[in-house]
């Protein structure tokens, strides 16, 4: 509000390239933000599309020893829209990995993926709802649960990654337990290491 108002009185007085510098000084100087909360405003999602699961995350701090980086995950979505599914399974992706071929891959076993937390399909429905959140133009009753990424997960001084929520069916024909994907949403984060055993994690820019 403040900002907008400087805006309005600068472009009213300033020619405009004095006017975006200034902003831009002034943006540069405000306080980054220490919590870590990444996919609730979620405005780059394509409501027309039918996601089965929207992930988002949430921390007071963005900088975690890194033996201990826990946070909040929020999930939104509905199990019954998938049929014979029995899991609900969190991931997390480093790029230059694909993602699974239906049907084919073992779901705790992915190169490249880390299980980072696995949901019963009943554990999931009948789960507490603490956010509602406005997705793409509608709303979504988030499941809260408190994930913890593993250590080893942190292979280079800085890397980007992606988090998604899958559903788990059964394959008839394999005989086996797979990734369901359809219209997935991807958080994109990036972690980065710090002095004294410490990482920082935040959107990716």
């Amino acid at each position: 509000m403040i900002i907008g108002l400087l805006a309005f009185i600068m472009f009213a007085i300033f020619p405009l390239g004095g006017c975006l510098k200034i902003l831009e000084a002034i943006s540069e100087s405000l306080p980054e933000p220490t919590e870590l909360r990444v996919g609730f405003d979620a405005q780059n999602v394509n409501a027309s599309k039918d996601y089965q699961y929207i992930p988002a995350v949430y921390s007071d701090t963005k900088i975690f020893d890194r033996d201990n980086v826990t946070f909040d995950l929020y999930i939104g979505g509905d199990s019954r829209d998938v049929p014979a599914q029995k899991f609900v399974c969190a991931y997390l992706r480093k790029r230059g990995f694909s993602k699974p071929i239906p049907g084919t891959d073992d779901f705790r076993n992915i190169e490249g993926w880390t299980l980072l937390k696995e949901y019963a399909t009943e554990e999931y429905e009948n789960g507490e709802r603490t956010e509602r959140v406005r997705i793409g133009g509608y709303y979504l009753d988030m499941y809260l649960t408190e994930v913890t990424i593993p250590s080893g997960f942190f292979t280079e001084e800085r890397e980007n990654f992606y988090l998604s929520v899958y559903p788990i069916v059964w394959s008839r024909d394999k005989e086996r337990w797979y990734v369901e994907v359809r219209n997935d949403f991807d958080l994109q984060l990036t972690y980065e290491l710090l002095p004294d055993n410490e990482v920082k994690i935040y959107e990716t820019e």
